[in-house]
């Protein structure tokens, strides 16, 4: 059984061991990659015969090195398969793959480079959502990608790089940025629900659940039945309260958080969707193309406070599911909920989908002590409180997030060959290696492929069909107005917010005196996100568009 789970790449959630992957291989034209038999050979692999394309854009003659870290069982085998055959293909460009320990060790090594007088010791490519770079990171730090798309991808016949990206996804990140600038290239997409063990609640007489209502009674009776967690939960399950806030807020308070005409870095061509925008409840995805701002966002907080009627109900809504999670769920981390669900302690998980590929591998490998599962998007509500929306939407935004940090400043040879890897990855051939050659070997895939043309086994896309939602791409900015969002909170106070938050779970207190208490704390990271991005807000929360 798997001792090991995903925790979810996000920014609010030097260690490391590098792996030199070097081939001597004779010089050939840039191809595209290999689809290998054995895909977890890695070791042995040969480029394809592809017919040649231009000329490397850098000195062939000169021996250079590009550098990724990662996180380990992250797509780990298939970034050393595609390291092995772009080496074979251009043997003067050395790639190493730097492989970090877990969450912990990857943020420890994102603080130690960010704090470094310059990124000469960095990787060149990395998850740039553990970087969580600001505005003024871009082009002095962080790569732009918004003109590689329209450049021609020499791993895919030379189509534009955007030719092979899910158009919905590309939007996706593009907006996770401000719309003004594009942090990485969309490789797979993920999204959060729940997963159920059906043969355990067909045993106790219990249906899936298709309401938070029902939700809430199975839990109630799975409790009353001796299960002390009927749902096993980690910082994971923030995403429903995210769920809950953008149930709240997606029909009322879009005019007030978009990108706005007048705004300093709007972009009328790329935020075009804003424009009188409304949020259409019969088409969930509506708002895919919309682009909130992090300085309108602090405004409304800082304008309206925290302790609101809206975020009481919400937070009141949190603890109504949060009684059956896992004591401390937004604070927990590591193996714990999913061995909980696989030993069959509880009968529900809340995780995303980059861990149904381990369920559906540990179910095989316990042959007949195997159960029955399933997931679900989160449970819709079957009468919701007031002013909230009866369907709760999940995420179903990019998962796999790797940007490029410019460790070498006017080096244009060797930004060349770093973009130039990169896109023999984001090929549909690429990418399709990466899966194949991840799944072989057990590593993490986060969920469904974003490069257009890749395909994956028939039981991994079955196992995928309950996070498969409408994407939505301001759930983080209502979470943010919430409180429930891990970034509406200092680290230095963090112990504050946990504490809190599980009295209000367990009952000791209300949603009410819960806001009254750590509504100071959330305005004081509000101050901070302005200082630190220097958004122009003046202190009664007015945009001063200066």
């Amino acid at each position: 059984m798997s001792n090991t789970t995903k925790r979810r790449l996000a920014p609010w959630i030097a260690g490391g061991t590098a792996i030199l992957l070097a081939m001597g291989a004779c010089s050939t034209p840039t191809q595209p990659p290999t689809q290998t038999s054995n895909p977890s050979q890695t070791q042995s692999s040969t480029p394809s015969s592809a017919a040649p394309t231009p000329t490397a854009p850098w000195d062939t003659a000169k021996q250079d090195t590009i550098s990724l870290s990662v996180m380990n069982n992250y797509y780990t085998a298939g970034w050393k398969e595609m390291a092995n055959q772009y080496m074979a293909l251009h043997p003067e460009t050395k790639v190493t793959v730097n492989v970090v320990a877990d969450n912990d060790a990857y943020f420890t090594l994102m603080t130690t480079w960010k704090s470094a007088a310059d990124l000469s010791q960095a990787s060149d490519i990395i998850h740039i959502n553990f970087w969580g770079p600001t505005q003024t990171d871009y082009n002095t730090k962080v790569y732009d990608f918004t003109p590689v798309l329209d450049q021609p991808n020499p791993y895919n016949n030379d189509q534009p790089v955007r030719a092979a990206l899910d158009p919905t996804a590309l939007q996706a990140v593009a907006s996770s940025s401000g719309g003004a600038f594009l942090q990485a290239l969309p490789f797979d997409k993920v999204g959060v629900g729940v997963y159920y063990n059906k043969t355990l609640l067909a045993a106790k007489g219990l249906s899936v659940p298709t309401t938070v209502e029902e939700w809430e009674a199975t839990c109630a009776a799975l409790k009353a039945g001796g299960m002390a967690i009927p749902v096993s939960a980690s910082g994971e399950s923030s995403w429903y309260g995210g769920a809950l806030a953008d149930a709240m807020y997606r029909g009322t308070i879009y005019d007030q958080i978009l990108f706005q005409p007048g705004d300093p870095g709007y972009d009328a061509t790329k935020m075009a969707a804003n424009a009188g925008f409304v949020f259409n409840e019969s088409d969930l995805g509506s708002d895919r193309a919309v682009v909130p701002w992090g300085a309108r966002i602090a405004a409304y907080q800082l304008k309206n406070g925290f302790n609101t009627p809206q975020n009481q109900t919400i937070w009141t809504e949190w603890a109504r599911m949060a009684q059956y999670f896992t004591p401390n769920a937004l604070q927990g981390s590591g193996t714990d909920p999913l061995t909980s669900f696989e030993n069959q302690d509880s009968a529900f998980l809340v995780s995303g989908s980059w861990n149904a590929g381990i369920v559906n591998a540990d179910m095989q490998q316990l042959g007949s002590a195997a159960f029955e599962w399933g997931s679900i998007p989160f449970p819709a509500y079957k009468t919701p409180p007031a002013g909230m929306q009866a369907e709760l939407r999940t995420i179903n935004v990019p998962g796999n997030v790797m940007g490029v940090l410019l460790t070498h400043p006017g080096d244009q040879d060797h930004l060349a060959r770093v973009l130039d890897f990169y896109k023999f990855v984001y090929s549909p051939n690429g990418a399709q290696t990466m899966y194949t050659t991840t799944l072989a070997a057990g590593n993490y895939v986060q969920g469904p492929p974003a490069i257009i043309g890749v395909t994956l086994p028939q039981a991994i896309t079955d196992a995928l069909g309950g996070f498969a939602t409408k994407p939505g791409t301001s759930q983080s900015a209502f979470a943010l107005i919430s409180g429930l969002h891990g970034q509406t909170i200092l680290a230095s106070d963090q112990n504050v917010f946990y504490d809190n938050v599980n009295k209000l779970d367990t009952g000791a207190i209300t949603a009410e005196q819960f806001l009254t208490t750590m509504e100071p704390y959330f305005l004081k990271r509000t101050q901070d996100d302005i200082a630190t991005n220097k958004f122009p807000v003046d202190s009664s929360g007015n945009i001063t568009k200066s």
